[in-house]
């Protein structure tokens, strides 16, 4: 928690240094905020007739911009229902309230950037600014692979010309050695570049910790690109080397990603697809990933759709996972609701829980 605590301290003494700094020339000030409680209120385990509390999440992120200087927070706390092997006649009787980064309180993300020069556009300077290339991300997951970040703890970013972001960087606690018990190792350094052209396509590079590369073989590459070929049909394809957390959870010496979203007629189509190879140097529990959504707009304020996940396994067919979620979303003014029905299948076993979520924004 004191770690946290710093964390936060840090940003809001930084943003306020920043912004007195260029305080007369940050009039315009605006900021985002969300706050969003979900849960899937229960698991129900269908082989074994148990059922558990599936965990209660809330999650809010602030975001302060202005032409100058722009700061973010996003935190998030979580209560769950944890397994007491110890007590066999009662598996499911106590809480957690903290439990590291999965259950608790959890500094997700936060970010500090400003632009000291005449022109703010031309150069930044960011701490623990994550920055991605478009290919990076898969629509469903809703996420980027690591090494699609040429970000850093502290980051430094030149715009030349429009479209084009090069950015580099250090990790700020690796100037003290980041790795145990590894003797011969150096700063983590970050670089990297994207370039998008209009509304037609992007394409971004990063390289991650290059200069640790023989020492401790943590060197991370990441390429990606994205084509619009036309206003209702785009792709991303990406490729990641060395990627310790992977995406969606499929993770591997190399993974290869692809997405795509379509709009037809009253649907939003979206597809995401994720494979790590070569099967010997996988690090995941399955290999491959991919997932389908159809959400059809019913009128301004309702939409409802369905989701398809599977996760493969191709060495062992009893392993592998899939997941069916039909759901529909109400919205009402800054107020946003959301009810689901997810379905699981892993092996033999089916989980049966029913998400709901609340967001407010402004």
């Amino acid at each position: 928690m004191k770690k946290i605590t710093k964390s936060i301290l840090a940003v809001i003494a930084a943003a306020s240094v920043a912004a007195l700094a260029f305080g007369e020339e940050t009039a315009d000030h605006h900021g985002k905020f969300y706050n969003k409680i979900s849960s899937g209120i229960v698991n129900i385990h269908t082989d074994s007739g148990e059922t558990e509390f599936a965990g209660i999440k809330d999650k809010a992120s602030i975001d302060v911009l202005s032409g100058r200087v722009d700061a973010g927070i996003t935190a998030s706390f979580t209560l769950k229902q944890l397994t007491d092997s110890t007590d066999p006649s009662n598996p499911y009787n106590y809480f957690s309230l903290g439990n590291g980064n999965v259950d608790g309180f959890n500094l997700e993300d936060w970010y500090l950037e400003f632009r000291p020069l005449k022109n703010p556009n031309f150069f930044t300077i960011g701490f623990h600014d994550a920055i991605y290339f478009a290919g990076s991300y898969l629509p469903i997951a809703g996420a980027n692979y690591a090494n699609g970040n040429f970000g850093s703890d502290v980051v430094f970013v030149l715009r030349p010309i429009q479209g084009i972001r090069i950015a580099a960087g250090f990790d700020l606690t690796s100037l003290f050695g980041y790795k145990q018990d590894v003797v011969n190792q150096y700063p983590v350094v970050n670089f990297g570049a994207d370039w998008t052209y209009g509304d037609l396509f992007s394409v971004g590079l990063a390289v991650r910790n290059p200069i640790n590369a023989s020492g401790t073989n943590d060197m991370g590459i990441g390429i990606g690109a994205t084509f619009n070929a036309t206003k209702d049909l785009a792709f991303s394809v990406g490729y990641s080397f060395n990627d310790a957390d992977g995406i969606a959870d499929i993770k591997g010496e190399n993974l290869l990603t692809v997405g795509a979203t379509a709009n037809v007629a009253i649907v939003a189509l979206s597809a995401d697809f994720a494979a790590a190879l070569p099967a010997e140097k996988v690090t995941s529990d399955r290999e491959v990933y991919f997932a389908f959504d159809a959400d059809a707009t019913i009128n301004e304020k309702v939409d409802a759709g369905l989701t398809f996940c599977a996760w493969i396994d191709t060495d062992n067919d009893s392993t592998n996972q899939f997941e069916i979620t039909p759901y529909a979303n109400f919205g009402l003014k800054n107020h946003k609701f959301g009810v689901a029905v997810d379905f699981n299948v892993e092996g033999e076993a089916l989980t049966i829980s029913f998400p709901v979520y609340w967001k407010v924004s402004f």
